[in-house]
Formats: structure tokens, C-alpha cells, sequence
């Protein structure tokens, strides 16, 4: 009676064996399976770390660039603006040029009169009224 139980027990065993080096087996291969999944997971996290550090790089640049060009446009406008200026200048100094030939030919004949004495008259004016008021202001800080 015990005999049958202990072949049973050896077919049991024989099979657990079979069962367990199956399972030992396949979990070989679920581990492999997971390690290579993990380090496709690290590459791609890797390679998309670099990628968004390389966007970020040419991000920054193309902000740099777009400050750099926003500055050329400003400096070239200002110059643009300096150079209308200039030509605007020399226009109308060659505009009163003709004035001032036509004045200084008068002067040579006789036609137009010199007033020297009048303009020193209002400057000896202007320069009495100019201390005039600084007395005045003088007062009126003592007085306070």
C-alpha cells in the first residue's frame, strides 16, 4: 500500500521538476526580456534628453539671432535717419547760401546799413537787466 504512494510521489516530483525548470526557463527569459526592454527605455530616455537639450540650444539661438537682427534693423534705421538728416542739412545750408551771397553783395555796395550800435545797445540792455534780476532773486532768498 505504501508502495504505489511512493511511485506516485516519484511521478510528482519528476514532474514538478519538469514544471519547475519550465518556469526557471521562462523566467530567464522574461528577465532578459525585461533588462532589454529597460535599457531601450534608458536609450530613448538618453537620446531624448540630448534631443531636447540640442532643441533648447537652438531655441536660444534663434532668439539671439532674432535679437541680433532686431538690433542691425534698429542701427541701420538710425543710420538711414542720420544720413536723411545730413542730406537735409547740406540742402538747406545750400539754400542759404544764395541768401547770404546776395546779402554780403549788398553790404560790399552800401545797400544794406550796419546797425552795430544798435545791437551793442541792446546787448549793455540785456546784460543790466540780466543783473537786475539776479539782485532781485538775491533779495528775495534773504528774505525768506
Amino acid at each position: 500500500e505504501l508502495e504505489p504512494k511512493i511511485e506516485e510521489l516519484k511521478e510528482k516530483r519528476k514532474q514538478f521538476g519538469l514544471l519547475q525548470e519550465m518556469h526557471t526557463g521562462e523566467k530567464d527569459m522574461y528577465d532578459m526580456a525585461v533588462d532589454k526592454l529597460g535599457n531601450g527605455n534608458r536609450n530613448l530616455e538618453s537620446d531624448c534628453s540630448r534631443l531636447q537639450e540640442e532643441w533648447l540650444e537652438k531655441e536660444r539661438s534663434y532668439h539671439l539671432l532674432c535679437a541680433k537682427d532686431e538690433i542691425e534693423a534698429s542701427k541701420l534705421a538710425h543710420l538711414e535717419d542720420s544720413r536723411s538728416l545730413k542730406s537735409s542739412h547740406e540742402m538747406k545750408s545750400v539754400q542759404q547760401q544764395g541768401p547770404t551771397k546776395e546779402l554780403r553783395a549788398q553790404l560790399q555796395k552800401g545797400g544794406v546799413k550796419r546797425s552795430e550800435g544798435y545791437s551793442m545797445n541792446q546787448k549793455s540792455m540785456f546784460a543790466n537787466m540780466k543783473k537786475l534780476l539776479e539782485l532781485k532773486a538775491g533779495v528775495q532768498c534773504t528774505g525768506e
